[in-house]
C-alpha cells in the first residue's frame, strides 16, 4: 500500500507502511514524537526500535511513514481493534505526527488518507481518533475530512510502576 498525491507545488507526499527495514528510517520521527510530548524519560533508541520491531510483526499494529521532498516527513501508528460477533471493528489512530518544518503541508492529511485506504483494505468500519478539545488545529484538519466529532469521556487507568 502506498499513497501518493502531487501538492499544489507539484512535490508529492508518499505514504508508506513501514517494514522492518524501514525502522531505521522512522525511528527518528518517533523519537521526536515522543519528546514532543513531554515525558519526563523518554524511551531509550534501543527499546523503541525493539517494541517497534515487536509490533509490526503482529497483523493488528501498521505505521505509516510519509515522505516529503525525500525526507522523513510525518507518521501515524494504528492499531485494528477487533470486534467479537459479527460487527467489523474500527482502525485506531493512535499517534499522528508531523515533524515542525513540514505542519501545514498537507502530510497530516496524506497520513489520514493511507490511514482510511488501510481501514478499507482490512475491511474495518473506518478510523477512530482521540483529539484533545484544545487542539483547534487538528480538529478543525479532522472536520475537513468529515470526521465526526463525538461527546465522550475518556477514562484511563495508568499503571505508574512502568512510568
Amino acid at each position: 500500500m502506498t499513497h501518493t498525491a502531487p501538492r499544489e507545488s507539484g512535490t508529492a507526499v508518499i505514504v508508506r507502511p513501514v517494514t522492518l527495514e524501514g525502522i531505521p528510517e522512522a525511528l527518528p520521527l518517533l523519537q521526536a514524537a515522543e519528546l514532543d510530548s513531554g515525558p519526563a524519560n523518554p524511551t531509550p533508541v534501543a527499546e523503541q526500535e525493539e517494541e517497534l520491531r515487536r509490533a509490526l510483526a503482529t497483523d493488528s499494529f501498521w505505521l505509516l511513514l510519509a515522505k516529503l521532498e525525500g525526507q522523513a516527513a510525518g507518521c501515524a501508528s494504528l492499531v485494528r481493534i477487533p470486534k467479537l460477533d459479527r460487527r467489523r471493528g474500527f482502525l485506531f489512530l493512535d499517534e499522528l505526527y508531523v515533524a515542525p518544518e513540514f505542519r501545514r503541508r498537507g502530510v497530516a492529511t496524506h497520513l489520514l488518507g493511507a490511514a482510511q485506504e488501510l481501514a478499507r483494505r482490512e475491511a474495518c468500519a473506518g478510523v477512530r481518533l482521540l483529539v484533545r478539545p484544545t487542539n483547534a488545529a487538528a480538529r478543525a484538519l479532522y472536520r475537513s475530512l468529515h470526521y465526526v466529532e463525538h461527546d465522550a469521556i475518556l477514562c484511563e487507568l495508568r499503571d505508574d510502576t512502568s512510568v
